[in-house]
């Protein structure tokens, strides 16, 4: 199967369009489609790892993000993150890419004693 990625077009501040790849990430035994999470084709996988961060707590520093058919292993810091890299079918049914990932938020903080 040779299916291409579903890009949207995102328009930035300057006026500027910018393709994006709406993302579900698999978390436990969770899926999350927040409208924070994508990947913008050009960008670095530390926008991208800060974006999971924010939405799930898990600090950068303990995330392991896999994407079947995206990328090979576990996404690297400094990864540019292009059109090479969605070649096969890492898609979901509903045009989302599937990223898979591995890793603990942080606690939250203890109540005041």
């Amino acid at each position: 199967n040779d299916t291409k990625p579903i890009y949207l077009s995102m328009q930035t501040e300057d006026g500027t369009d910018e393709r994006i790849i709406p993302v579900a990430l698999k978390w436990s035994r969770e899926t999350i489609t927040d409208a924070r999470l994508f990947l913008r084709v050009g960008s670095s996988a530390a926008d991208f790892k800060a974006a999971v961060a924010e939405v799930t707590g898990v600090p950068v520093t303990r995330q392991k993000l896999l994407c079947k058919g995206g990328w090979k292993g576990t996404l690297r810091d400094g990864t540019v993150l292009s059109d090479a890299f969605f070649c096969t079918d890492p898609f979901r049914g509903d045009d989302l890419l599937s990223v898979t990932l591995y890793g603990t938020a942080d606690p939250p903080p203890s109540p005041p004693t």
